[in-house]
């Protein structure tokens, strides 16, 4: 039995780590959000591994969750149809899965929110130079250093972890998802 007090190490981190997070950041996006959403825009959002699974959790929420207020956001994870995902991968590249399925159907008032611990993933990359190309705002939750998507990104909130911080990185990115949900 692990002793209590890892534990409590482990969430002493995530709210160290929480606290460090810019408020301004967040808001800025939320934000975006509500603007993409009066706009009648579409919130594309992706992610590689455990981000991934956010990006699914967080439209999610931003499509049930809201529509119980009577809200009527579109939000897509292009993380969740396996077959596209490997399609693309197989026969294109995997460097290539989130800006191909955003190829020919991003407008400008959309919203790409991308999700990366390193901020270095090659796929999402692609994904927010298309969007910038298309002058689409971006917005990237990242993690460590930031990497380059920190740095290409319309708006982004950093997430200040340790190289190799996986899982407080990801833990509190899906808290800001969490917040920015419940606040649209």
């Amino acid at each position: 039995m692990q002793d209590k007090s890892e534990f409590n190490q482990y969430s002493g981190r995530l709210s160290q780590i929480l606290a460090l997070i810019q408020p301004n950041a967040v808001e800025f996006i939320l934000k975006l959000i509500q603007e993409t959403i009066t706009a009648e825009g579409t919130i594309y959002i992706i992610g590689n591994g455990g981000s991934a699974s956010t990006a699914s959790h967080f439209s999610n929420d931003l499509n049930v969750g809201l529509r119980k207020k009577h809200k009527y956001p579109k939000s897509i994870a292009l993380t969740d149809n396996v077959s596209i995902l490997t399609a693309i991968a197989n026969d294109i590249s995997y460097a290539e899965v989130f800006r191909f399925q955003l190829e020919g159907i991003l407008q400008e008032n959309d919203l790409v929110i991308t999700l990366s611990v390193s901020g270095e993933s090659e796929n999402i990359i692609n994904a927010v130079k298309y969007a910038n190309e298309r002058k689409t705002k971006t917005v990237s939750i990242v993690g460590f250093t930031g990497g380059r998507l920190l740095k290409i990104s319309f708006a982004a909130c950093h997430v200040p972890t340790d190289p190799g911080e996986y899982g407080p990185a990801e833990d509190c990115m899906l808290a800001i998802c969490h917040y920015l949900a419940s606040r649209v």
